[in-house]
Parts: structure tokens; C-alpha cells; sequence
């Protein structure tokens, strides 16, 4: 644990922090930076709701240029090149990777896309921003992490919510050692609207579609969500020792391809802490509901996107935690600085590759009714914090 002068302090969220903050971010958009002498020319393959929040960052970042867009729809390369005023545009990724002038690629595909084209990538000499989860199994995880290795090239996955403001700072109470000794985490991440009360699934754009094949997301709501709960929780928690789990089909089962849209597991971790997990397509009159709750020997605190509470014993209530806006960090930043800098990135593929082989043995623990056992030893160079400080649990 740090010497306690040097802890963050935990303050309360008022009407004049509020302000202070709104204001720091008008002065912020007023005063920005010269732009830099190198950015990275970057170009976006897939163009689907996954892709809405990369176009945002990459045009926002002065260490970004969208150079070039792919999607395998016509109407969607079109409809992007004029709103962004791309360059260039194309239907083939193979056409996109052709481009001398391009640095890096960013790939928000359907999951089973994720090793071909990033394999294909690297072979191309290009810097590699992945979409969650890095691919279908380990196997291919483990494959795209060597290929990056060997072509020296930058290998970043995209895990939004470990980098926002929130999830660093509880990273860092954690490392403080501000909440003692780890006793519990809890994470539901869940949506609802999926299926109509038959157990049919909706006709709805945001809906089914590719998430709904095992062929080409692997597994269920457990890829989808669950890949951004176990790596939200391997960040705080670190290295997992076992999983228990039970993955179910909760919507009408038309054929054999069906896949987990229901799933509780739970992780015992190194530390001796224990996490519980529930992922569901299923939460009626929920649309994005997640909520992550630690317990530990001095204090308590839930998280949410955009919001933490903390729980002090010694004072005895719970109040909203104004958290410092330098935590924040962009993801697109992360990656275009990585390149610049030749320095890994966070979180990286390997990274993606310890969730993986998360996702795996949650599959193999509920096909098995048994506990499943993990060996990390092998770690291929990745951290559980992703950054150079090291985690501090109390015992």
C-alpha cells in the first residue's frame, strides 16, 4: 500500500465540482493544442454500429486522419466517405491494406472477421486497433498476438470502458489500497428488447443479425457483453484461478446454432476475492443496464458508466465520488500515440488473448458442469493493470 499522504482523495460530487468540471471542458475545446508534426493515417474496416464511436474519436483526434473507410455495403461506404470527406473508400479490405500511405487499421467486423483481416494486416505492415472480443477462441487470439510479435507492428483491442474515467480511478483506489483488503466484485451487464414474449426475436436493426450465429461471433451475449465485464474486472482484480458457469438459450430455440443469450458465472481470483458475473439479452425494460459493485474490508463503491458511489466505514453513508477528468483517457489516442512512440499499446492483444481464454473456460465449465481451472503462467507478457504500476491487494 502507498504511504497514506500520497492516496487520491475521495470527495463527494457537488453542484460546484459540476460546475468546475463544465467549465475546464469549454476552456479545453477553446484552447486546444497546435496540431502535431505526425499523426497516423488510419483507415476503418466495417462500418456498423461498432464503427459509430471510432469515425467520432479518429476525425476529433489531432493525432488521427481517416484516410480511408471499407465495409462489404456499398451504401454504408457512401454514406460515411460524404458525411467524414474521406479520401478514399473501398468494399475490399484487401484494397484498403494496399494503400502505401496508410499507417494503422481499425477493425469493427463481426468476430469471426477479426484474425483474417488482422493477420492480413500485419502481413501488409499495418498497425492493428481491433474490436472486442479479439476473435472466435484462444487458439486464434494466440495466433493474432504472434503475428503482431513478428511483424513488430502495434496490437491494440478495444476495451472502452476500462479506459474511462471511472474504471482508472477505481484502478487506482485499488492500488492505494483505499478499499483494504478485496472480498467481493459484482458485475451484471445485460440488455432487454431482444426477444417478443413468444421467445421470437424482434425485427429491429440493433438486434440478432451476425451476433446471433455461432460461426461468426463464437459464442453469445457472453463475446458481446461479457468480454467487457472480464476485462473491466481482470484490470482491477487481476489474474483469475478458476470459473464456474451456466450459459443458457432463454429465446425460442429454432436450430442447433443457438447460442448463450443467458449466462451467470463466477471467477475465484488469485487475490482470493471472488467475482460474480450475469450477462442476459433477456433483462425486460432494460436497454444498456451495467453496474459493477466491489467490497472490500475498508470501503465499498459501485460503478457505472459515467458514475461511481463509494461506501466509507468510518464515516458510515454512501455519496457520488467526483471523480478527476484526467483519468479519462481516448482510445484512439492510445493507439495513434503507441504508433508514434513504437510503445505498446493498452489494453493490448495480449490483453485480448487472457479474455479469450476467459470466454473459453466459461464455455468448457458449463458444457462440463464443472469447475474449470486456469494456469496463467504462461502469460505471453501481459498485465493485469495494463500500465507499469503494480496492483496492491491488501492481505
Amino acid at each position: 500500500m502507498r504511504n497514506g499522504k500520497n492516496q487520491i482523495p475521495i470527495r463527494p460530487k457537488t453542484f460546484a465540482t459540476k460546475v468546475v468540471r463544465r467549465l475546464g471542458r469549454l476552456f479545453d475545446t477553446k484552447c486546444c493544442a497546435m496540431p502535431p508534426e505526425k499523426w497516423v493515417n488510419l483507415g476503418v474496416i466495417g462500418l456498423g454500429g461498432a464503427a459509430n464511436w471510432k469515425l467520432g474519436e479518429i476525425v476529433t483526434c489531432p493525432k488521427a486522419s481517416l484516410l480511408s473507410v471499407c465495409d462489404v455495403r456499398p451504401e454504408a461506404v457512401d454514406s460515411v466517405r460524404k458525411r467524414y470527406q474521406v479520401p478514399h473508400s473501398c468494399t475490399d479490405y484487401r484494397e484498403l491494406l494496399a494503400l502505401d500511405e496508410l499507417d494503422a487499421v481499425v477493425i469493427s467486423t463481426p468476430n469471426a472477421l477479426h484474425c483474417p483481416i488482422s493477420l492480413a494486416a500485419f502481413e501488409a505492415g499495418k498497425h492493428v486497433l481491433c474490436e472486442k472480443p479479439l476473435a472466435i477462441d484462444a487458439d486464434q487470439a494466440q495466433a493474432m498476438c504472434q503475428a503482431a510479435e513478428l511483424a513488430d507492428r502495434r496490437a491494440m483491442v478495444h476495451f472502452p470502458y476500462r479506459l474511462s474515467a471511472e474504471a482508472q480511478f477505481v484502478r487506482h483506489l485499488i492500488a492505494d489500497g483505499q478499499l483494504g483488503r478485496l472480498y467481493h466484485l459484482s458485475i451484471t451487464y445485460a440488455q432487454g428488447g431482444w426477444y417478443r414474449e413468444d421467445g421470437s426475436i424482434e425485427q429491429r436493426p440493433e438486434v440478432g443479425g451476425w451476433r446471433t450465429s455461432r460461426a461468426m461471433s463464437g459464442a453469445g451475449v457472453i463475446s458481446d457483453l461479457g468480454s467487457h465485464a472480464l476485462d473491466l474486472a481482470r484490470f482491477w482484480m487481476g489474474e483469475a484461478e478458476s470459473v464456474s458457469a451456466v450459459l443458457a438459450h432463454q429465446g425460442r430455440v429454432e436450430d442447433s446454432d443457438a447460442i448463450d443469450d443467458g449466462a451467470s458465472y463466477t471467477i475465484a481470483y488469485r487475490s482470493g476475492a471472488l467475482g460474480t458475473f450475469v450477462n442476459s439479452r433477456c433483462f425486460t425494460g432494460r436497454r444498456q443496464h451495467f453496474v459493477a459493485e466491489l467490497y472490500g474490508s475498508r470501503g465499498s463503491l459501485s460503478f457505472r458508466p459515467g458514475r461511481i458511489d463509494w461506501y466509507d466505514r468510518q464515516i458510515g453513508r454512501w455519496f457520488e465520488v467526483d471523480v478527476p477528468p484526467r483519468f479519462a483517457r481516448s482510445a484512439i489516442a492510445e493507439f495513434c500515440d503507441s504508433v508514434l512512440q513504437s510503445k505498446n499499446p493498452v489494453p493490448s492483444f495480449e490483453d485480448g488473448l487472457r479474455v479469450q481464454e476467459l470466454l473459453d473456460a466459461i464455455v468448457r465449465a458449463s458444457e462440463t458442469k464443472r469447475e474449470v481451472c486456469l494456469d496463467c503462467t504462461d502469460s505471453i507478457g501481459s498485465t493485469a493493470t495494463g500500465n507499469d504500476e503494480p496492483q496492491v491487494i491488501l492481505k
